[in-house]
């Protein structure tokens, strides 16, 4: 993949939404107990992780098509354990063999994947899904539920990343594949 000018601007404002993420996540301020918060470390992480796929070319995706096959199935799967396993009972067991089938059906459909595209919409939905979150968590149960005051210190740096992410998905948008 040849980067263009635009692709430089994305890698630039995915980046430094990754390290607001992170320094959230690591604040004292925030999170006094010293424990670094997991959502907001999940998800500079997942911001990073999003753009190495962004940025990896196809051709890659397709010479390695069993390990990386491998890897999402065996990630979908612990995943699934790991966080849904909280739910006993039928809809545990449900979800789990949902991500099992997913997993099978993704090792055998691999070779037909435009994996920029895929890299593309999950990395655009995700920017939504991210800004979406912060109105419901932070402006929602926060600010208009409590009355926190909305220029507190998470605003220090849920502002900046969201202007941050609507300049993301702008840019994102005109490179649309």
């Amino acid at each position: 993949m040849k980067l263009k000018t635009i692709d430089y601007f994305i890698i630039i404002l995915v980046l430094a939404t990754a390290v607001l993420h992170f320094a959230a996540a690591f604040d004292r301020v925030l999170f006094p107990d010293g424990t670094p918060d997991p959502l907001f470390t999940s998800n500079g992480i997942g911001y990073l992780g999003l753009l190495g796929a962004y940025l990896i070319p196809d051709s890659f995706f397709q010479k390695n098509q069993k390990p990386i096959t491998s890897v999402v199935a065996i990630v979908l799967i612990i995943f699934d354990w790991i966080i849904f396993n909280t739910v006993s009972g039928l809809s545990g067991t449900l979800s789990l063999l949902i991500s099992l089938i997913l997993a099978i059906l993704f090792y055998q459909n691999f070779h037909k994947i435009q994996f920029h595209k895929v890299a593309w919409w999950t990395l655009f939905i995700y920017v939504i899904v991210t800004i979406a979150a912060w109105l419901a968590i932070w402006v929602g149960m926060n600010v208009i539920a409590q009355g926190v005051p909305f220029f507190g210190r998470d605003s220090i740096y849920g502002v900046p990343a969201k202007i941050i992410e609507i300049v993301l998905l702008y840019l994102l948008w005109q490179e649309k594949p």
